[in-house]
C-alpha cells in the first residue's frame, strides 16, 4: 500500500518537474528573444543616432529598461520549483495525538497479533506432533493387543489361567 502511495507521488512529482522544466525552457527562449530584440533595437539606435536625436534614443532605452525590469519581475512572480521533504520522525512536529495513536494503537497492536501468532504457531506443531507420536505407540500396542488375543484364543482353559496370571502381573 505505502509502495503504490509512493509511486504515485513520485510520477506526480516527475510531472510537475517536467512541467517546471518545459516552462523555464519557455521563459528562457523568451528572454534570449527579448534580449535578441534589445540588441538589435540598440544596434539600430546606434546607427541612427544623430546629436539631436540623443534625447529620443534616452526615452527610449528608459522605455526598454522598464519592460526589462517587468519582464524580469514576471519571471521572478512565476511558480518556483516545489521542494518535498521526507522525513522519518520519532517525535513528530504536529499532530502528537494522532502520531502517537498510530503508533502505540496499530503498531503495539500488530507486535502483540505476532507474538501471538507465534505462541500459537509453536502450541500447534508441538501438539501435532505429539498426537503422531500417540498414535504411533497406539499402534505398536494394538499390535501386540492383537497378537494377544489371537495367541490367547488358541489356547486350552490351563493355559489361559497362566497367560490371565502374566497379564495381572504385568499390568500391575
Amino acid at each position: 500500500m505505502e509502495e503504490e502511495s509512493l509511486i504515485i507521488v513520485l510520477e506526480e512529482l516527475t510531472q510537475e518537474q517536467k512541467k517546471q522544466a518545459n516552462a523555464a525552457n519557455e521563459i528562457v527562449v523568451a528572454v534570449k528573444d527579448l534580449k535578441l530584440q534589445v540588441d538589435q533595437l540598440q544596434e539600430k539606435l546606434r546607427d541612427t543616432q544623430s546629436s539631436n536625436d540623443r534625447l529620443d534614443s534616452g526615452i527610449i532605452q528608459r522605455i526598454l529598461k522598464k519592460e526589462l525590469l517587468d519582464l524580469k519581475l514576471s519571471i521572478i512572480k512565476q511558480r518556483h520549483n516545489v521542494i518535498h521533504k521526507f522525513q522519518v520522525l520519532l517525535f513528530p512536529e504536529r499532530d502528537h495525538k494522532l502520531f502517537y495513536k498510530v503508533v502505540f494503537g496499530r503498531w503495539f497492536l500488530g507486535i502483540i497479533v505476532m507474538i501471538f501468532l507465534n505462541y500459537s504457531y509453536t502450541l500447534l506443531t508441538k501438539w501435532t506432533d505429539d498426537k503422531k507420536e500417540i498414535i504411533t505407540k497406539q499402534l505398536e500396542v494394538d499390535q501386540y493387543r492383537k497378537a494377544w488375543t489371537i495367541y490367547y484364543g488358541k489356547q486350552n482353559k490351563s493355559r489361559k489361567r497362566q497367560l490371565d496370571s502374566i497379564y495381572y502381573n504385568i499390568t500391575r
